[in-house]
């Protein structure tokens, strides 16, 4: 029986000439907090045969012993990035099945729980980093679902004589058939920023395209090209997910993967730039360095690095700071240049980060725009313009916020048709015809929003998908929470010029409409924050439910791409109720406490995105409804921080 024609798209990676290649280079990251594809204790590079031959065995395994069948999903409850999701995520291809992904860096307990059971996952994967406490939740709340550990899955199936059952299996008992483009490749959940996250359905037809488009974006058509990706973002994520599936896709690529971002990561890029093995010492001057380079480029490599504006913060510190170990002459990451793409998103994109690329790696960044429903990419800054040119456009933006009462646009670039489309209108609301999808003109602010690559819903259901695409206006998705405005490309405009002269349009960001806290390059809800910050306050403080009220809104304060974590407590004082000792208030005693602690002590007990920068006393204010009113508590904040500013604070 042949294969599906899913798993076809992948076979040209995996079969003659190319399956003895080197595929993966897995990065592990010791108690050091180093990275090292040299470690020991354990195996760090896979060629394609043996990403294969792994695959195959956990496709026997989910197939035959958790008896998955197409469509059934598999949670990936995983501690950090490892090349055994990335060999998951292949056989799930073998069989049709579906991967969940749990945020390993933010999910609560009770949202793990809430992952498994809205998408009706039948498996729940672990590997020994998994929290304990997560695998006995799941456990406990959820006993009808298998839970699978990757260590003893690799231990399934062997026979007496040691030889795996996955090896005699035949490919007709172990693959899918009936796998097609419709058909679901992954569920990815959203952050949440209106109560419970969403989990997104992405077909397998959506990373058809996204590999189209980013082979586009990035002028990597070209077969020959080496295309190597260097990934220390979480395979939780949209992006990391994606350029995964894109390098299973490709052949000739040498996908390069970190258990999770550390400072090696630096020394390791240069490394792999140059050519030169994982431990060999670093060239300190830049004779030595050009002529790897020049033979790296010969051989056409394109090493493209997925970061955040926040790894250029870091690099920064340990450049400053004389920390960047291994790295004698840290213009090292300037004379790899030409064949390094640090491919920036998730957060805007400023004069101080833009800056910081050019002193220390010498070029712009590649910014792109995108989400999870669009399977990460709608639009990115062109690479077939000059850096002038482009340098032009982010200032553009940036000039924007010099007007009186104006904010600055972050240049995100442009659409990718025919692949992407992208428009900003004046209204999103079908219930206002007036301003529904009407376009705005040049400079007008607007919302955001796109057609071209869009996931097949959401697991919420029908009623959720048709609120965020709206089939029957053409198509266009609604929910990306963005406000924007668009300018004419180029340097110069002449008179009269427009859509007609064959322009194109360069977009901008401003700001969002949903509740998101940016920070690390990953959103975060305020209501999730607010939920997380307010069970902390009880717990650690013995404050009861009913005697304080508390928000948490994300500004950004200190930095033009993180946000500060804002919180007002609203409080009943117990001297309100008599004084008395009944717990219906918050005593002055106790207020003092919480004024005094709150920031240090929530720093060392919550999640990254629910971190506070500053606490302050206020009143939470609502709608009519009852729901905390955001806009108006950012305001709120605003005010406070442009006083503390006047008054020197």
């Amino acid at each position: 029986m042949p294969p599906s024609s899913a798993l076809l798209d992948y076979l040209p990676a995996f079969g003659p000439p190319h399956e003895d290649e080197l595929f993966l280079t897995f990065y592990p990251v010791s108690s050091s907090s180093s990275a090292s594809c040299h470690n020991p204790a354990f195996k760090t590079t896979w060629s394609r045969r043996e990403l294969w031959e792994l695959s195959r065995r956990f496709a026997y395994v989910l197939t035959k012993q958790a008896k998955l069948k197409k469509g059934d999903c598999q949670v990936h409850l995983f501690a950090g990035n490892s090349a055994e999701d990335v060999a998951l995520r292949l056989a799930s291809v073998m069989t049709g099945t579906v991967p969940v992904t749990v945020n390993w860096d933010s999910d609560p307990l009770d949202r793990v729980v809430f992952k498994v059971q809205s998408s009706r996952a039948k498996v729940v994967l672990i590997h020994a980093k998994t929290p304990l406490e997560q695998v006995a939740e799941v456990r406990s709340k959820l006993p009808g679902v298998a839970v699978m550990a990757v260590e003893d899955m690799l231990e399934h199936g062997r026979g007496e004589e040691g030889q795996e059952a996955a090896d005699v299996a035949s490919d007709k008992d172990l693959f899918e058939p009936d796998l097609g483009n419709d058909d679901t490749r992954i569920i990815i959940y959203t952050s949440g920023s209106s109560g419970e996250p969403k989990g997104v359905r992405l077909s397998y037809g959506n990373y058809v395209r996204n590999r189209e488009t980013f082979e586009a974006f990035l002028l990597l058509q070209d077969p020959a090209s080496r295309f190597t990706p260097f990934l220390a973002n979480p395979l939780h994520h949209t992006n990391s997910t994606a350029f995964t599936d894109w390098a299973l896709r490709r052949p000739r690529t040498h996908l390069h993967l970190f258990e999770r971002y550390t400072t090696s990561y630096w020394p390791a890029l240069a490394r792999l730039a140059l050519g030169l093995p994982c431990s060999a010492p670093l060239p300190s001057m830049p004779s030595v360095a050009q002529p790897l380079v020049t033979a790296q480029q010969s051989s056409k490599l394109r090493l493209v690095c997925p970061t955040v504006s926040r790894h250029f913060d870091f690099l920064e510190s340990l450049i400053e700071e004389k920390k960047l170990a291994d790295v004698p002459n840290p213009d090292v990451l300037k004379w790899v240049s030409p064949v390094v793409t640090f491919l920036l998103g998730s957060a805007p994109v400023g004069p101080a980060t833009v800056e910081r690329l050019l002193k220390y790696v010498g070029h712009l960044p590649v910014v792109r725009f995108g989400s999870t429903e669009t399977c990460l990419q709608v639009m990115g800054t062109p690479m077939d313009v000059s850096e002038e040119e482009r340098l032009h456009a982010f200032k553009r933006g940036w000039a924007v916020g010099e007007q009186p009462g104006e904010e600055p646009g972050f240049y995100v670039g442009r659409p990718h048709p025919p692949y992407t489309e992208v428009m900003v209108v004046e209204g999103i609301d079908p219930a206002a015809p007036a301003s529904y999808l009407q376009e705005c003109r040049e400079g007008q602010k607007g919302f955001i929003v796109t057609r071209g690559n869009l996931m097949t819903g959401y697991v919420q259901g029908e009623a959720a998908t048709k609120q965020a695409i709206h089939t029957e206006a053409g198509g266009w998705y609604t929910n990306l929470g963005d406000v924007g405005f668009w300018l004419w490309g180029g340097e110069r405009r002449e008179a009269g010029s427009g859509a007609g002269c064959g322009r194109k349009k360069d977009f901008y960001w401003v700001t969002r409409t949903s509740n998101l806290l940016i920070r690390g390059g990953t959103n975060y809800s305020y209501e999730q924050i607010t939920r997380e910050l307010t069970l902390f306050t009880e717990e650690r403080y013995g404050l009861l439910p009913g005697t304080f009220a508390l928000a948490a809104v994300g500004l950004r304060v200190g930095s033009e791409h993180e946000d500060d974590c804002l919180v007002t407590i609203e409080i009943q004082s117990a001297e309100d109720h008599g004084g008395g000792n009944d717990g219906r208030g918050v005593s002055n005693d106790k207020r003092l406490e919480v004024e005094k602690n709150f920031v240090r002590d929530a720093k060392g007990c919550v999640s990254k995105g629910a971190q506070p920068s500053r606490m302050r006393w206020g009143a939470v204010p609502r709608n009519f409804k009852g729901d905390v009113n955001w806009r108006v508590l950012e305001a709120d904040w605003k005010a406070t921080l442009a006083q503390d500013k006047d008054s020197g604070k």
